[in-house]
């Protein structure tokens, strides 16, 4: 079959040029002093099968020249993506502020690029990008925020921003969980933040909190917005003194669950009420966790090591073991993630390098179908209801998109 490539127009840029052109993600070009317009084939996309059957060509590649991506979200035909721009001799400048983009796999076009701060400490990490079914595309992330906020935040607060199909800015607002100033000797730091972003946008954060004596504990809240931003509540999550971090999963009701390390799991109501409660065994180290309902899970422990140990949960009910298997040489144990849409759930299991993925899916009685293995591509990727999974490979040079059949 042929390869699919686009032509990628040209897109004037106040830092960097992409080049136009007709993008065959196969070419071979060595690096030079400006953008290729083909990826180098020294980091090639590579997909692999357990069927007996080779890989189905991808559905779509599209060359992305000049910008290292660095987070990804897709819905329908469109592809949001964070991403630093590219030295002209190659490798990510991580001097620039990053920015904020979506590609159009239709056509093979950027729609748009805007920048998210105006140094590297304006926005200095992103931790989530998703969009919701209306095309806005949401970000949360650290650092001061200034250029999003208006104002020049706390470092350590957070802060969510949402941007329409067209890359207008709707809202940007601080996830601050402490307000007015905080007692002497007090400080917040972020651990992490997770968006749900459906008719209503959550978005759950994780702040360590640390006091004059050095004692620190993790506080976890929900916050939600409209998706004009008009923020509806925050809601705490009890913690314990144990408590470091959380992290939380959509359930296909719309509930969603929290988990916090070290503690229970906790479900929460769209409108923030708790539900349902549950805790793990002590000891146990859990590596995948996926919502099949709002009383059923599959949970996936890694208590003999490096080996994916499946179960089943229903709520009030013991754990019913599904599977136990080593991993793969290059593999590590699985997480589980829902498609786009809730129609289907995958095993997904990350490589030791960080750029090997086998995508493999699951049903709630743990039976699985055939494993699709991609490498030279990002840790965060999207599954379509369509089972595609949607990729973004990186090179020094730029990034490519890769829509694969699984």
């Amino acid at each position: 079959m042929p390869k699919l490539f686009h032509c990628l127009p040209l897109l004037v840029s106040s830092l960097v040029p992409l080049l136009s052109g007709c993008l065959d993600p196969s070419f071979d070009v060595a690096g030079g002093s400006v953008f290729p317009e083909q990826p180098p084939p020294d980091k090639p996309y590579q997909c692999g099968s357990n069927s007996g059957k080779p890989c189905a060509n991808p559905r779509v590649r599209v060359w992305v020249p000049g910008w290292h991506v660095v987070e990804s979200a897709a819905r329908g035909d469109k592809v949001a993506f964070v991403a630093y721009p590219c030295f002209p001799t190659g490798g990510r400048n991580s001097s620039e502020p990053m920015h904020l983009g979506q590609v159009d796999l239709k056509h093979g076009t950027i729609d748009w690029m805007v920048k998210l701060g105006t140094n590297r400490d304006d926005v200095f990490s992103v931790y989530h990008l998703t969009t919701a079914p209306n095309g806005d595309v949401i970000v949360a992330g650290t650092g001061y925020g200034e250029l999003l906020l208006g104002v020049k935040g706390d470092f350590d607060d957070g802060f969510v921003a949402s941007f329409d199909t067209f890359g207008k800015k709707r809202f940007a607002k601080a996830t601050t969980i402490i307000d007015g100033q905080p007692s002497p000797g007090y400080s917040t730091g972020i651990n992490n933040l997770r968006i749900i972003a459906n008719d209503t946008i959550y978005v759950q954060t994780s702040h360590q909190i640390s006091g004059p004596n050095q004692v620190s504990s993790a506080r976890i809240h929900i916050f939600a917005f409209k998706l004009d931003g008009t923020q509806l509540f925050r809601q705490e999550v009890p913690t314990s003194t144990s408590t470091y971090n959380g992290t939380t999963w959509p359930v296909p009701d719309g509930s969603m669950w929290i988990k916090k390390f070290y503690g229970e799991f906790r479900r929460y109501s769209q409108a923030g009420e708790m539900l349902d409660t549950f805790e793990l065994a002590p000891d146990a180290d859990m590596r995948g966790f996926a919502a099949m309902s709002p009383k059923t899970m599959l949970i996936n422990l890694t208590t003999k090591g490096l080996t994916n140990e499946m179960y089943r949960f229903d709520f009030g009910a013991p754990m019913v073991p599904l599977f136990s298997e080593n991993t793969f040489p290059e593999i590590h144990a699985a997480e589980i993630n829902h498609s786009l849409g809730f129609a289907q759930t995958y095993m997904v299991s990350l490589g030791y390098s960080a750029i090997v993925h086998r995508i493999q899916s699951i049903d709630v009685n743990g039976n699985r179908g055939a494993a699709t293995t991609v490498k030279n591509v990002l840790s965060r990727f999207t599954i379509l209801d369509s089972e595609e999974a949607v990729l973004a490979r990186y090179t020094d040079f730029g990034t490519e998109f890769i829509v694969q059949p699984l």
